[in-house]
């Protein structure tokens, strides 16, 4: 079985990990489980960006709604599902759309907080 790799039994393979420097348990969690799915730091710091206390329950100025802000009139059917109200389910909804605005190339006007991504990244402390 060449190119396979086996780990001795008893020891997993360690998955990255992210602090989310000065926030609390459930922030932690949510940004914990995005880096997870992902294990993307830009989605990560698009999250932090658009609804600066990471929380499910942000909602913008503009009718934007959630963790990734998202543009009420677009995601209404996700907004008004049960689903909305699980973060997870949202965290994971918000990265099919960032996937989705990647291959389409528009990351920048799908996430308005692209931008700011460097303003966020002194909250993220990874253990690759």
């Amino acid at each position: 079985m060449e190119g396979l790799h086996r780990l001795p039994i008893g020891k997993k393979l360690a998955q990255p990990s992210v602090e989310l420097l000065g926030h609390s348990d459930l922030q932690n969690q949510i940004m914990q489980y995005a880096y997870r799915i992902s294990n993307d730091k830009t989605f990560l710091y698009i999250l932090k960006a658009e609804c600066g206390d990471v929380s499910a329950d942000c909602r913008g100025e503009t009718n934007d709604w959630g963790l990734c802000q998202l543009h009420y009139p677009i995601h209404k059917t996700f907004i008004r599902s049960s689903d909305f109200q699980d973060w997870r389910k949202q965290v994971d909804y918000c990265y099919r759309v960032y996937q989705d605005a990647i291959t389409k190339g528009r990351l920048s006007t799908t996430f308005y907080a692209v931008k700011n991504i460097g303003n966020v990244k002194h909250y993220f402390k990874f253990y690759d």
